[in-house]
């Protein structure tokens, strides 16, 4: 399935039938951080929004050394 034929706000509490992987993601609330481990889609990047713990988050950045995903909320 190719990116544009998958939705753009998967809900990483569920799996939607979607190619989902842990992936590791720093979520940024201004002045609050946190990484946490999120099962997303194994091309998740710059653009793509999802939804973790009833917030919608926006892909922000990445890290192409580590691969680690960088999010702010909606």
């Amino acid at each position: 399935m190719g990116k544009g034929d998958r939705p753009k706000s998967p809900d990483t509490s569920r799996d939607a039938g979607l190619n989902l992987r842990p992936r590791v993601v720093i979520l940024n609330e201004g002045r609050t951080h946190c990484v946490e481990v999120l099962k997303l889609p194994a091309d998740a990047s710059k653009g793509d929004a999802f939804r973790h713990h009833g917030t919608l988050w926006r892909v922000t950045g990445l890290r192409k050394s580590s691969q680690v995903l960088m999010a702010e909320p909606e």
